[in-house]
């Protein structure tokens, strides 16, 4: 269960940080380019 728990936070993470990538990033292509560095914060907007 615990492994279980785990791999729907690190979803829940990544999908939030996909998120955040697409909309400041706007272009899709060029999201997926960029593939956002983790270390970066790239929220811009709240």
């Amino acid at each position: 269960m615990k492994s279980n728990v785990l791999l729907n936070f690190e979803r829940k993470t990544f999908i939030a940080t996909f998120a955040s990538c697409h909309v400041t990033t706007t272009n899709f292509l060029e999201a997926a380019r960029a593939r956002c560095p983790p270390g970066l914060k790239l929220r811009s907007r709240p």
